[in-house]
């Protein structure tokens, strides 16, 4: 006794729209030796397939909740991200002052070093210098 598939090979062989044996079209073995068992089969390989497509649009829900998770996350980094630049450029804004308050002060603290070597090497400047009231320099 020959199988379906035995039997669907030989009779698509013979079918027009065929080449060398092999069909151009996808054809499925007629229901001939027990079409209750095919019957059986199809609804069983429907099953299957319904379950996959069902397990599909359950993981394109997952993946799309995570998208929307990821979505979020991203949006709460951005935001974070702008407050930590401009934080940043506040800090730097802070270090550039410091820097010349800095300045300023060590060139004041040249200066008054400069005055004091200079007195020290002419002792007869430090008595004239002290009936003097100190003076601050101009422009600080």
């Amino acid at each position: 006794m020959e199988t379906t598939r035995e039997l669907y090979a030989r009779q698509s062989s013979s079918l027009p729209g065929t080449r060398n044996g092999r069909s151009l079209a996808v054809r499925y073995p007629p229901m001939i030796e027990d079409p209750a068992a095919d019957l059986v089969r199809w609804v069983k390989e429907g099953e299957h397939l319904f379950r996959l497509t069902l397990e599909s649009l359950q993981g394109a829900a997952a993946l799309g909740s995570k998208v929307e998770e990821l979505s979020e996350e991203t949006r709460r980094l951005r935001a974070d991200n702008e407050t930590l630049r401009r934080e940043l450029d506040l800090l730097r804004a802070e270090r550039l002052a410091v820097a010349d308050t800095f300045k300023v002060f060590a060139e004041h603290v040249t200066r008054l070093a400069t005055l004091a070597l200079h007195r020290l090497g002419n002792p007869g400047l430090l008595t004239d210098e002290a009936a003097r009231a100190p003076q601050t320099p101009h422009g600080s």
